[in-house]
């Protein structure tokens, strides 16, 4: 679950640096009105492509694509009790962004060294005005307040370190291909 809530709380400081565009600096909210919706990760692709490199980003779009596939394995356990829709709206902004930055990444899941990437925040490179002006500042709070919640409730809940290895997760990801 720490890989869950290392991302999760990466995907809070990101939010924040966008909310904080919105409310502090001024910066006009932008068009779209779903973190997750491909028009939005399209845009925002573009401008991570800006300042971050290719392997950067590959790596990065294979991890959160890893993470996505682990949350629904582990929404679907019956000891588990996290069904909600914070739950379900972070999984599909972390499945979005690895549709964005790495389209193959459910099959190359098994590739991945470690899931360090969870744990480091956001490249402060990034352009967070630009991305501020992609999107409105209600998307920016349903992501913030679904991944803060996804932090928090990660960290009453233990799961079993083998359905969290890259290996066992391309397996799970396997699964979502057939």
């Amino acid at each position: 679950m720490a890989v869950i809530g290392g991302l999760a709380t990466r995907t809070v400081g990101h939010h924040e640096a966008l909310r904080s565009a919105h409310d502090e600096h001024g910066v006009v909210p932008g068009p779209h009105d779903d973190c997750a919706a491909p028009a939005y990760m399209q845009a925002a692709g573009e401008i991570y492509r800006m300042t971050l490199s290719a392997e950067y980003l590959d790596q990065l779009g294979v991890t959160f694509g890893a993470t996505a596939v682990l949350m629904e394995a582990v929404a679907r356990m019956p000891e588990v009790e996290l069904q909600s829709p914070q739950w379900e709206k972070l999984g599909s902004y972390f499945a979005a962004v690895a549709d964005e930055l790495s389209p193959d990444h459910l099959d190359r899941i098994d590739s991945l060294s470690s899931f360090d990437l969870v744990h480091r925040p956001t490249p402060a490179i990034i352009r967070f005005d630009l991305l501020a002006e992609l999107v409105s500042r209600a998307a920016v709070i349903r992501c913030l307040d679904a991944a803060s919640w996804v932090a928090e409730a990660v960290k009453s809940v233990e799961v079993g370190e083998a359905a969290m290895s890259p290996i066992g997760l391309a397996s799970l990801a396997a699964t979502k291909r057939v």
